[in-house]
């Protein structure tokens, strides 16, 4: 089947699609509006590696059973997502205006299949964000108010994720590093979840991190930090090392061990092309200890520690960090919560902020003896001089 796919009103290329891949590229039609990954690598194998990206994830919690109990909900067609303005026009009755689901309503069957699968009827299944959402994690986009807003659950091993990614948001509202995305815990069906609004709207696209990082090859002896900030560069994020520099002391803060380079990114203008800035921070998950998992996110957190990356953003911290007894309370009464894993996860946020504050008195008391220090110079200057 002949397709055209658009970047929101804008024709990108055309091609012949078929059960959601790519089997011919035929024309070029606007690369500079392209996804970033595919500007300079757009064979058909990366087209469709793209497109895959966009789809539920084949580990996907509860995948298994949704495709048991209802074999066809996988109804793929012009594939609008809430992360981007791409989609594939197949007649020209279609519109961006008329089906995008910044815009306009949208169905709300698929994702209640995973979680409130008794009240789903199979004659009104049809496509939505949900499709083009990825992630392990159950998910479900709804509208409130004209606004769009993700639905997101733990799962059975780690159930306490929607309570991190909550006590994660109110704490980096406190410390005030840098932008975030607020989280608030609801029940959703039978499941205790978090929610938050979508940080991208109708004239925005959201660039994960990866897809500029591997554009270029990176160097024998060039770091996954420096390659990064090089690439940002080029596309003229000058703040980048600042800006990733307080994202690994945020994360640090939070515990955070799982920050990979899919999982924070940037902002993209969709008229423009061009990228405005560091997208908000989210999918903090995993803070809090969570889990036990150690991967690469810590021993970059390390690495920038030794850097003094990590003392460099505490110095944008303002006034004195408090006890957050709200974030204690919170812990207190989340649903199906054990007494260890309570106990823990109130243990990790006392000794957290009671290290940052060590840290910051710390930091106080190196510039006070700076200034006396010159203090001292100016005095010992004018005795002799």
């Amino acid at each position: 089947m002949e397709a055209v796919c658009y970047n929101k009103r804008i024709p990108i290329f055309t091609c012949e699609i078929e059960k959601n891949q790519i089997i011919k590229l035929k024309e070029i039609l606007d690369k500079d509006h392209f996804p970033i990954i595919l500007q300079k690598n757009y064979t058909v194998q990366s087209m469709n590696k793209w497109l895959q990206s966009r789809m539920i994830s084949e580990k996907r919690d509860g995948l298994k059973e949704a495709r048991m109990a209802f074999p066809d909900f996988e109804c793929y067609h012009n594939m609008f997502s809430m992360s981007d303005q791409y989609w594939f026009q197949y007649n020209k009755k279609e519109t961006w205006d008329n089906l995008n689901y910044f815009t306009n309503d949208y169905s709300q069957e698929i994702g209640s299949i995973f979680f409130t699968p008794w009240v789903v009827k199979k004659e009104n299944i049809r496509e939505n964000p949900d499709l083009t959402t990825n992630g392990v994690l159950k998910k479900q986009w709804v509208k409130k108010n004209g606004k769009n807003y993700l639905i997101k659950s733990g799962n059975i091993k780690y159930h306490q994720s929607p309570l991190a990614e909550v006590l994660s948001s109110m704490t980096l509202k406190k410390i005030h590093l840098l932008p975030y995305v607020e989280y608030t815990l609801c029940v959703h069906g039978l499941t205790m979840c978090c929610m938050c609004e979508n940080f991208i709207d109708e004239n925005t696209e959201y660039v994960p991190a990866s897809h500029i990082y591997y554009l270029e090859p990176r160097g024998e002896d060039e770091s996954v930090y420096d390659h990064l900030v090089k690439m940002c560069n080029q596309f003229g994020i000058t703040d980048a090392r600042k800006n990733i520099d307080k994202m690994i002391a945020a994360d640090h803060f939070i515990c955070n061990t799982d920050r990979h380079l899919g999982n924070f990114g940037f902002i993209r203008d969709v008229e423009t092309g061009k990228l405005t800035g560091f997208a908000p921070l989210f999918d903090c998950g995993s803070s809090f200890f969570n889990t036990d998992k150690k991967n690469n996110a810590e021993r970059l957190c390390n690495e920038m520690y030794e850097a003094g990356c990590i003392k460099k953003a505490l110095k944008s911290l303002n006034g004195e960090l408090i006890m957050p007894d709200d974030l204690l309370h919170l812990v207190s009464i989340y649903p199906n919560i054990t007494e260890g894993e309570c106990v823990r996860i109130k243990k990790s946020i006392t000794k957290i902020y009671n290290e940052f504050e060590k840290a910051r008195k710390k930091m106080d008391e190196n510039r006070q003896n700076e200034v006396r220090q010159k203090e001292k110079e100016l005095e010992n200057d004018l005795l002799f001089n």
